[in-house]
């Protein structure tokens, strides 16, 4: 199975795709505007996955790298929520890169 990973900034968020063990299939960098984050991040990570021809089946979980969510104007479980609720599978949030991705490899599959 493979992860979605997405690191914001306001000015650029990397959007990656991870195998299962945590190795970079694939970045590509976007703009991703604060009102309609989950929404537009859905978009495009659903879009980067159909261009290496995966589908909803072959991923299973998210990832967000941000340093508040608060920025976005929601609280943490609300944002965990929206993400579980707009992909259909575990999200992972935090301030750190590597323990986000370890937290990744750590989650069970639903």
């Amino acid at each position: 199975m493979y992860s979605f990973l997405a690191e914001y900034s306001p000015t650029c968020t990397a959007l990656s795709i991870l195998d299962k063990d945590g190795m970079t299939l694939v970045t590509r960098e976007v703009h991703i505007p604060k009102p309609s984050f989950v929404k537009i991040l859905t978009r495009e990570m659903i879009q980067l996955a159909h261009e290496q021809q995966l589908f909803h089946n072959d991923i299973s979980k998210i990832g967000v790298v941000i340093d508040s969510v608060e920025s976005l104007n929601i609280k943490i479980e609300q944002f965990i929520e929206d993400l579980e609720t707009s992909f259909g599978f575990q999200a992972e949030v935090g301030l750190n890169k590597d323990s986000v991705k370890s937290s990744l490899l750590d989650l069970k599959d639903k």
